[in-house]
């Protein structure tokens, strides 16, 4: 028999209240303030984890009428005598329904409300384990965490070749997030990984060598052709000198000698109004790119909502021009707590950050790469759960299944 899970060892203030959100702000505060000890697995809440409790905080103090809270704001001790009433003895199927029709209106998913339910548990758990109700009906089976099957496409590695032949020019800001949505595509990590790697911390060799973000896992990746491709292409920039190639005329190397350390501090030194756009900028007088270094020898980093909004505008570039088949459509359900309805979109428009590890994946399965293997890097504990995320059909499985046959003559 497994011993039970131990409670997580919060110093918190002594409250006792009957209100689950003054619960939850007394121990997302503390979590905050000293990053609060999971005892099963002793290491402290990350802080996307936290974040996560208060947009749950924030979203359950809007069902019942209340303004939402910031971090700032809940250093101020009259934040939390403002916080409507949410008892424990509300938490019932009634609750569950109530609310779900409340993220209904608000045109949110399910996942989205599956996320939510899935934090009110753990909170209802908590609180219940020290000692501050003995409501049970959150344990109905019914209660449960809802979710959808993710949409997201793979892409061929002939896509994925074609995508990064393409010239996008001057066009700097798309240029730089196709190489980094690629990077993502030769290496099978998640965007909070790939999107930080630097030559110096994670390369060692042939071999990406990382310790993943969600989680914790240390990750060897072998570094591909391709992927060796981009890093060339962004290794001249690593110093954080101007690459002279595409920088203005009378912007050379020499004139960023002395600013190696701080390369903003150059730029602007030398053209004082020039404007920023995602980590490149722009002469005011000219309206020319100037280029910023990358200090990491891979493509600059940019937020994962910017790369979703790029990689869709760049996949249509390179569907008009060179693959149209980045611009067929297909239709795509989209699971709303309202009801289900089918979504006519083109690939480019499907393409997101995640569509690059599930890219990966695919390939992968395509090439007869064990899947074991594959499981290292991309983390699914089991081949179930990996079957479901790679996007092959049951065929083309077959006519792999058949190959491997075919090997051993059978």
């Amino acid at each position: 028999n497994k011993a039970p899970k131990a409670a997580v060892e919060v110093k918190k203030e002594d409250v006792k209240t009957e209100n689950l959100l003054v619960y939850m702000y007394d121990y997302i505060k503390a979590a905050n303030s000293n990053h609060a000890t999971r005892l099963l697995k002793g290491q402290p809440y990350k802080k996307r984890s936290i974040q996560s409790f208060l947009n749950t905080l924030n979203i359950l103090i809007e069902y019942k009428g209340g303004e939402p809270i910031t971090f700032k704001q809940m250093q101020d001790p009259e934040t939390i005598g403002n916080l409507p009433m949410l008892g424990f003895n509300e938490i019932t199927m009634g609750f569950y329904d109530k609310f779900r029709d409340y993220l209904g209106v608000l045109g949110l998913g399910v996942s989205y409300f599956g996320s939510q339910i899935k934090y009110v548990k753990k909170f209802m758990s908590e609180s219940q384990l020290e000692g501050f109700h003995s409501v049970v009906d959150w344990k109905d089976k019914r209660f449960a965490k809802q979710s959808a099957p993710a949409e997201s496409d793979a892409l061929t590695v002939d896509q994925l070749k074609n995508l990064a032949d393409y010239d996008f020019g001057d066009t700097l800001v798309l240029d730089n997030a196709r190489d980094l949505f690629l990077v993502g595509c030769w290496t099978g990590l998640r965007f909070s990984d790939y999107s930080r790697l630097n030559t110096s911390d994670h390369v060692d060799g042939n071999f990406i060598d990382i310790l993943t973000k969600k989680t914790g896992e240390q990750v060897v990746i072998p570094i591909l052709k391709e992927l060796r491709k981009i890093m060339e292409k962004y290794s001249n920039r690593s110093t954080g000198i101007a690459a002279t190639e595409t920088a203005l005329p009378w912007i050379n190397e020499d004139s960023f000698t002395w600013f190696v350390g701080d390369i903003d501090t150059g730029i602007k030194s030398i053209v004082p109004k020039a404007r920023e756009v995602d980590g490149y900028y722009i002469d005011p007088n000219t309206n020319e790119w100037i280029i910023k270094g990358s200090a990491t020898g891979f493509p600059r980093a940019i937020s994962d909502v910017k790369l979703n909004d790029y990689i869709k505008k760049a996949c249509k570039i390179v569907g008009e021009k060179l693959d149209k088949s980045f611009l067929k459509t297909k239709g795509v359900e989209i699971s709303k707590i309202s009801g289900i309805y089918t979504e006519y979109l083109p690939l480019c428009d499907r393409i997101s950050t995640h569509t690059g590890r599930r890219s990966f994946a695919t390939n992968a399965t395509r090439l007869q790469i064990p899947k074991g293997s594959i499981m290292k890097i991309t983390g699914h504990k089991t081949e179930a759960a990996f079957d479901a995320y790679v996007k092959i059909k049951s065929r083309e499985n077959a006519s792999i299944l058949a190959n491997h046959f075919k090997n051993v003559n059978l």
